[in-house]
């Protein structure tokens, strides 16, 4: 999201990606001691650690950081689903940009707000298979699933696919259920 705070950064940056504080928000300590460092931007996430990603993202919090830090660059972070939400929200709470987490799992279409059809979602899971697989030749298929079954959240069957899904260990595992996938 274009910003004027990001415009005299140059590349390689660096930047701190933290939540309001441990138990409850500590923006009022934390966010001026961030800005005693060379950072570039800071990403703040709206939820305290031990909340983790239960309960909603205070944005009234990520609000009092950007106040604090006047005219320098925060990133929001919590409970973006679209990328329409993330300009409202920069232009609402005044961060330079915002995040967009959870939501884009299986679903890379959030960035272009767009509603992919069951076929895009099938597509898309081979291919984030078959990157998977040339990445990473060597490595079970373990740590993917979670994203297979991301591509099938929503659909009107999901539990009957992802109870397929889970068992998926090669390509041809995932192509044998294209027809499942597609009359979810």
């Amino acid at each position: 999201i274009k910003n004027q705070s990001f415009k005299n950064i140059s590349f390689p940056t660096t930047s701190v990606k933290t939540r309001l504080g441990l138990n409850h928000s500590q923006v009022d300590s934390w966010i001026p001691h961030l800005l005693t460092h060379r950072l570039n931007f800071i990403t703040l996430h709206g939820r305290t650690l031990s909340q983790g990603y239960s309960g909603t993202a205070d944005w009234q919090e990520i609000k009092k950081a950007v106040d604090i830090a006047t005219g320098f660059p925060i990133i929001g972070n919590g409970d973006i689903q679209s990328r329409g939400q993330g300009i409202e929200y920069c232009q609402k709470y005044g961060t330079a940009g915002a995040l967009i987490g959870r939501a884009a799992l299986g679903n890379p279409w959030v960035f272009a707000d767009q509603s992919p059809s069951v076929s895009d979602r099938f597509t898309s899971a081979l291919y984030h298979f078959q990157i998977f697989q040339k990445v990473f030749p060597h490595r079970r298929t373990d740590s993917l699933r979670r994203h297979l079954l991301a591509y099938a959240s929503g659909l009107p069957h999901a539990k009957k696919l992802r109870q397929k899904l889970v068992r998926v260990n090669t390509l041809n595992d995932l192509l044998l259920l294209e027809n499942d996938f597609l009359n979810c």
